[in-house]
């Protein structure tokens, strides 16, 4: 049986190489700016309305002064995600979806394999082998490939 974490991801990055593509389409026709600002408020009044709507969201995010730093490390996360969105609006604009999405899956994986080996994030710590780094070594080969 597949596990719903699997079928999630595969869902997430369906909705990120479609979002890509379609901001780097339009990202060409008005720029950047326009291209990032206009989900991002869309986000807001969607997300604004939901939590009228239903109340008790309230109450989760009310939850964030119990946690240290919390709401800081959300801000950071709201930042995190503009960068992401003009970045790879950007480099799709510049070197097409498939080789975008091949490098920022390397990066995500490199990125990542650090944070589990030093336990970063309050993660659990996961030594860095031999056949993970044979594995983001496979990606840049097929990178290489999908480059040319």
């Amino acid at each position: 049986m597949v596990h719903y974490g699997v079928i999630a991801a595969l869902i997430g990055g369906v909705f990120i190489a479609v979002q890509g593509s379609i901001n780097g389409m339009i990202g060409d026709r008005v720029g950047i700016f326009t291209t990032v600002i206009v989900p991002v408020i869309t986000q807001f009044i969607i997300l604004s309305t939901v939590i009228l709507i239903k109340k008790d969201l309230a109450i989760g995010i009310s939850k964030l002064k119990h946690i240290k730093f919390g709401f800081v490390f959300l801000i950071i996360s709201a930042l995190l995600g503009i960068g992401i969105m003009s970045f790879l609006t950007l480099s799709i604009m510049k070197i097409g979806p498939l080789v975008t999405f091949a490098v920022v899956i390397f990066s995500q994986l490199f990125t990542t394999m650090i944070v589990e080996h030093y336990g970063l994030f309050n993660m659990v710590q996961k030594s860095t082998s031999i056949n993970r780094v044979l594995g983001l070594v496979a990606i840049l080969l097929g990178i290489g490939l999908f480059y040319k």
